[in-house]
């Protein structure tokens, strides 16, 4: 989840690579395409950061400087 407004994050990484990168962003970026999008609603955020293929295969993602690891957000199973 984004640091900075709790939306998600959107990445690709097409890479199988150990170390492979990619960038990531907010679902709020202004770049971020969406289809039932109404301007007085929207909320604009611009973060960006860094996601990260481990040695295992695991993808981690970081802030935008690659060092200060997110802080994953686990989901209860009870939501849908």
């Amino acid at each position: 989840m984004c640091p900075e407004c709790g939306s998600s994050i959107i990445w690709s990484l097409n890479s199988s690579n150990t170390n492979s990168e990619s960038k990531t962003k907010c679902a709020n970026n202004i770049s971020v395409s969406k289809v039932d999008w109404i301007p007085e609603l929207a909320k604009i955020c611009t973060w960006t950061g860094i996601a990260r293929r481990q040695e295992d295969g695991d993808i981690k993602f970081f802030y935008d400087d690659g060092v200060r690891l997110l802080r994953p957000v686990l989901k209860s199973s009870d939501e849908s």
